[in-house]
């Protein structure tokens, strides 16, 4: 609730706390708000941000878990470095940030579990005019530059699994 009163300060050009920091073209387009409508907004980034977050984590949860359902022997080889950490920290499964950084594997599982499925997509913005001769098109800076991020992940200089399959040997990644 402080960050809807900071707005509402700010908006009805009351000072803002030393501190917090809206932009001046944010604070001109809130004023064309009331106070339930800027409630909502906020309300609504905040929800927008919580999901966004819970949505990644549990995707590329359930790409592990698929991954590992579908590769026996790497189910078991990290089953197998899960207990043996335990074992190392007597048995308590309860681990600490120095014992979680000795599952190396598991850190490899879920790196590859992401690369092999890859993201969908990659934005970014042109900073400067580019040419490309094979096309004969030039990329005009500012332009947003939109590319399939599976292709880039896929390459054999990433990884030796460029077939789009799960590498099991992570000896390249």
């Amino acid at each position: 609730m402080q960050i809807i009163e900071s707005v509402k300060r700010a908006t009805s050009g009351e000072a803002v706390v030393e501190g917090e920091k809206i932009g001046s073209q944010t604070i001109e387009a809130l004023k064309a708000f009331s106070e339930d409508e800027i409630e909502t907004l906020v309300l609504a980034q905040g929800l927008n941000l919580f999901s966004a977050g819970t949505d990644t984590t549990s995707h590329g949860l359930a790409l592990c878990i698929h991954h590992m359902a579908n590769n026996r022997d790497v189910q078991e080889k990290l089953y197998n470095e899960v207990m043996d950490v335990i074992e190392e920290n007597g048995g308590d499964q309860h681990l600490d940030y120095n014992a979680l950084q000795k599952l190396t594997y598991m850190d490899k599982v879920i790196k590859e579990s992401l690369r092999s499925q890859g993201i969908s997509f990659l934005e970014r913005k042109c900073t400067k005019d580019y040419y490309i001769p094979e096309v004969n098109f030039t990329v005009p800076k500012g332009m947003i530059v939109t590319t399939a991020g599976s292709g880039i992940m896929h390459e054999v200089c990433f990884c030796s699994s460029a077939c789009g399959g799960l590498n099991t040997d992570f000896a390249s990644c």
